[in-house]
Parts: C-alpha cells; structure tokens; sequence
C-alpha cells in the first residue's frame, strides 16, 4: 500500500511539475488575457460605451419580430384612426445591443408606461406612428401626466423615425442625435390614459434633419383628436469618429 501511495504521489508531483514549466505558464497567462480581453470588448460594445469609426447602425439597432398579429395591427389602426397602410416595426427595442440602461425599460418595469408601445412606419409618405399608454404614477399637477414624460416619448418617437429614415434612404446613414427639442403644449395630458405621436421629415440638409412631430388623443366616438403637443427636433449626424458612448 505504502509502495503504490508513493508511485502515485509521484505522478501528482510530477504533473505539477510540467505544469509549472514557465513557457506552460506564460502560454496560460497570454491565453486567459486574450479571452479577458475579449470578453470586455464585447461588453463595451454591447454597453455602447464606444462606437467605432465607420458606424454602422445595424450593428446596434435591428427590427425585432412583430409583436402584433397581422389582425391586431388592423384593430389597432382602426380604434387609434391610423393610416392603414402602417406597418409595425420594433427596431427601437433594440438599442446598443440590448443594453440594459435603456429609459423605456425602467419606466415599463415602474409601470409608469404598460409596456414599450407600438411602433409604426408608413414607408410610402416616410412618416413614423408611436402608441403608448401612460400609467398612473407619471404626473407633474395630479392626474395630468408631467411634460418631460410627453418630452421624453416625442425624443424617442423622433430617434426611430430618424432610424427608419436612414434605412430608407431620405436622411445620410450614421447615429443622428437630438441637437434641440422644441415641444408646444397645447392641452393637458390625463394620465391612465393612450396617447399617439407622429413624425414626418419637415426638410434635411447635409447632416440635419428637422422633423415634424405631433402628439395626439385617439379618436373619440366622433373621430376627433386631441392635439396635446406640437413640436420639432432636429437631429444631426456626427462626422465619422465624432461619436463615443455616453
């Protein structure tokens, strides 16, 4: 017993000796720092904490599978008085990869929005359709919803259309970012309640886009909306290499 324990020590001692070799050891070092290195370039990237040179949007926003059936998106463009030519498109569920400090999220999982909304694209006039409902917890004076929320929805129903139009074609390709917001408020909104925001390009110029927008009640038994907020942003996009993460 005595004989065949020592033999075994041995061979544990000598795998721990060819193990302990320098050149074994560095190769370890180097590969483990290569793997390391890799994984936090990935993370950066999926943080969005850097965007390179020569940007290309598909590589952070993608359109997701419709979240509607073809039925739904009918209703829905009916009971909201939409163009029916709409389709949905979700490419704004997608930013940087799926980073986890998008705004929506948060206010979605707070319930201060029932869910991320339903985003529309009428790729014949080039104008983008948002539905959100408000939740109860999102008011400035009670029962009226703050205007940073209706801020705050218009800036993001503006980055999508500006995404929608880089896609096809009627604006440069390249991240665009909200340079001035210009909102109107024209009537109070009531929270617990669904709101639509509309987006047309007003004009574009080199790198500048202005866009028109609109946010309105649905239709109430007479067909007639509620303009809520009237406004404008203009968007720009950046010279290559200009852009980093925030």
């Amino acid at each position: 017993f005595r004989r065949h324990k020592t033999a075994r020590w041995k061979t544990m001692d000598a795998r721990i000796d060819w193990w302990d070799t320098p050149v074994v050891t560095a190769g370890a070092i180097v590969a483990l720092g290569t793997i390391g290195t890799m994984l936090w370039r990935n993370k950066r990237k999926e943080d969005g904490r850097e965007l390179p040179v020569g940007w290309n949007e598909n590589d952070y926003f993608s359109d997701m599978v419709s979240t509607l059936s073809q039925t739904q998106l009918k209703k829905t463009i009916a009971d909201y008085g939409l163009p029916q030519n709409l389709v949905e498109s979700q490419a704004h569920y997608i930013h940087n990869n799926g980073s986890d400090d998008w705004v929506f999220t948060a206010l979605e999982d707070k319930k201060l929005l029932k869910g991320k909304g339903i985003y529309m694209w009428d790729k014949e006039n080039l104008a983008a359709y948002a539905v959100h409902a408000l939740g109860r917890n999102v008011c400035g004076h009670p029962k009226l919803v703050h205007g940073g929320i209706s801020a705050l929805i218009i800036d993001n129903v503006a980055g999508y259309a500006i995404f929608k139009l880089k896609a096809a074609g009627a604006v440069p390709a390249g991240p665009a970012f909200t340079v001035n917001l210009n909102v109107n408020y024209r009537k109070p909104i009531p929270s617990m309640s669904a709101v639509i925001c509309s987006v047309k390009l007003q004009s574009h110029e080199r790198k500048k886009s202005l866009l028109e927008i609109k946010l309105y009640s649905p239709p109430d038994e007479q067909g007639d909306n509620l303009t809520y907020c009237e406004a404008t942003a203009l968007m720009v996009t950046p010279s290559a290499g200009q852009t980093t993460g925030a």
